[in-house]
Order: C-alpha cells, then sequence, then structure tokens
C-alpha cells in the first residue's frame, strides 16, 4: 500500500490552512518568568513567583471590660514592658508594679490583660497590600494569592514608650509570564 499521496495531501493542506497559532513573542522554549519584584522557584514540574511581605499592626484591648489601652515601658518585670488594658477604675501607669494586681484569666474577671492582636485589622491589611500589589503590577487582585510566611512577632516598645506591635509575615503568589 502507497501513502505518499496522503502524506502529500497532509502536506498541501497545511501550507494552505496554516499552522496551529503560537503567540508571537515566545516560544516553549523560551519559558516563563515572574514579575519584576518576585523570586522564581523550581519544585519539580511546578514554578511559583513569590514575593515576601509584612504588616505591622498596632496591639489592642481586647474587650469592653478592659478598655484603656497602656503603653509600658520600663515596668518591672516580668512582663515590664508588655502593653496591657485596665479595667474601668483600676490605675496602672507606664512603669507601674503589677504586684497586688491580678492578671484576667477568663477576659472578664481581674484588674487588666495583655493587649492582644486584632485578627480583622491583620486581615484588612493583608487585603490592601494584596489590592496595591494587583494595582501596580496591573493584574486582578484574584491573580495574587497569599500565605503565611513564618509567625508572628510582638515587638515592644515600638521606638521608646511606643504601643506595641505585631509583625506579620506573608508572600504573595502571582502567575509567572511568558518571556
Amino acid at each position: 500500500m502507497n501513502r505518499q499521496p496522503v502524506f502529500y495531501v497532509s502536506a498541501v493542506l497545511l501550507s494552505i490552512i496554516g499552522a496551529p497559532a503560537a503567540p508571537a513573542h515566545a516560544a516553549p522554549p523560551d519559558g516563563v518568568q515572574c514579575q519584576a519584584g518576585y523570586t522564581g522557584k523550581a519544585n519539580g514540574n511546578t514554578f511559583t513567583c513569590s514575593k515576601g511581605f509584612g504588616v505591622d499592626t498596632e496591639l489592642v484591648c481586647p474587650s469592653t471590660i478592659f478598655t484603656t489601652y497602656v503603653t509600658r515601658a520600663g515596668g518591672p518585670a516580668p512582663k515590664g514592658d508588655f502593653d496591657l488594658c485596665e479595667r474601668s477604675g483600676v490605675v496602672i501607669t507606664s512603669n507601674s508594679d503589677l504586684h497586688g494586681l491580678k492578671e484576667s484569666t477568663n477576659g472578664t474577671n481581674g484588674d487588666y490583660v495583655f493587649a492582644n492582636i486584632d485578627k480583622d485589622k491583620i486581615d484588612k491589611k493583608v487585603q490592601d497590600a494584596v489590592d496595591a500589589e494587583a494595582k501596580a503590577l496591573g493584574i486582578s487582585s484574584k491573580d495574587i494569592s497569599v500565605i503565611a510566611a513564618g509567625a508572628s512577632s510582638t515587638g515592644t516598645n515600638d521606638g521608646v514608650g511606643g504601643k506595641d506591635r505585631v509583625h506579620t509575615p506573608r508572600s504573595f503568589f502571582t502567575y509567572p509570564l511568558q518571556r
């Protein structure tokens, strides 16, 4: 059986119809690259583009019972520099001794609680960072994913006598671009 005519007909049709379209600016051997400022990482057949960032948020009073925020600096150990929230009617200064006062064990008893992280504020700051990053890259915020990039850390005395803050590290991830 002679198959040459079929091959010849296929070649003629291909020259008339044309080859499958490919992007004019790239070819598969060119690969992909990350957006400016992002780091590419290959893991087997997976290639990711990431960029670290973090959000800093002041600590807050966690309840309506302990409403007065006290910025601590130079107080006696233990936890002399950890900011706290005092119950109405209790007076704690930035460097007063906490002996004789009771730390709340359940959020309703005691004289004070230590200032705490406001997860909603962190979530909002992360979303604001995603929106700003998307705008800077000219892409949709839906094309950026965020994951935790380590444990949050609390800094006491943001400067001398400043409010305590929490630093929350995160990483942006975006799709790679064709080269």
